[in-house]
């Protein structure tokens, strides 16, 4: 008698990443008076123009989402053979 066993793990496992940008961006800012002048007895000021300019700002974050599936199959495989005198 011959008894043959025989077992088989197969295990998958699928990755899936999923990525999502979001990207904010504001435009820019530019406030500028215009000239301001006050002249009083003959005198003449002159206020030179005021700029404030900001830069852009950009935001970008990136979402880093995975899902994960795990398949497993285990077989066992159970042989018997019996030889005969």
């Amino acid at each position: 008698m011959h008894i043959s066993i025989t077992t088989i793990d197969i295990s998958i496992t699928d990755i899936s990443i999923g990525t999502s940008d979001i990207s904010i961006t504001t435009t820019d800012i530019s406030i500028t008076p215009t000239d301001v002048r006050i002249t009083t007895n003959g005198i003449s000021i002159n206020a030179s123009d005021i700029s404030i300019t900001t830069t852009d700002i950009s935001i970008t974050t990136t979402d880093i989402s995975i899902t994960t599936n795990d398949i497993s199959i285990t077989t066992t495989e159970i042989s018997i053979t019996t030889t005969d005198n």
